[in-house]
């Protein structure tokens, strides 16, 4: 979603130039082998369920919408700090939609449209909604240096990629 990818790790033999997947205990298709993922010892492993969305979505010829943003949800540790609840901004990609507007590293999403952005799950989730195009507002929670945040709002039309 948005330029990344949910990848797990195991120190399981494959070869993902070959084509390696992985089946659950019932037989079902999980995930397959992901060479650009891969290190020395340990396999990245890419879900099928988030390629089969992508699939899906390109086969009824959409596009991908883009908004250009990495993060992480907020831990208990970060919260015991003061951070408040939302997605920690770690990466604005470089001439994105969020680049463009003005969203930087360090911000705290919380909103995107009417959507209630809590961690990156549900960050995912509400940009699958979205569409290459769409004028979308965003609400972020800066910090003002001195342990408190300011609300702002960005608004940026979604990219493709």
């Amino acid at each position: 979603v948005d330029g990344g990818r949910e990848v797990y790790y195991s120190s399981i033999s494959s070869d993902p130039s070959h084509g390696t997947f992985f089946l659950n205990m019932s037989g079902e298709l999980i995930g397959m082998a992901d060479a650009a993922q891969s290190s020395e010892g340990l396999a990245g492993i890419v879900s099928i369920a988030d390629l089969k969305r992508t699939a899906d979505r390109l086969a009824r010829g959409e596009t991908l919408p883009y908004i250009g943003l990495s993060g992480s949800s907020i831990s208990f540790e970060m919260s015991y700090d003061g951070i408040p609840e939302g997605m920690y901004i770690t990466d604005v990609k470089l001439g994105s939609p969020a680049y463009e507007a003005g969203i930087k590293n360090g911000d705290i999403l919380t909103h995107i449209g009417n959507a209630t952005v809590s961690d990156v799950k549900t960050y995912e989730n509400a940009v699958w909604l979205l569409h290459s195009g769409d004028r979308v507002k965003l609400k972020l929670l800066r910090s003002s240096g001195s342990g408190g945040y300011t609300e702002l709002e960005f608004e940026l039309t979604v990219g493709t990629r």
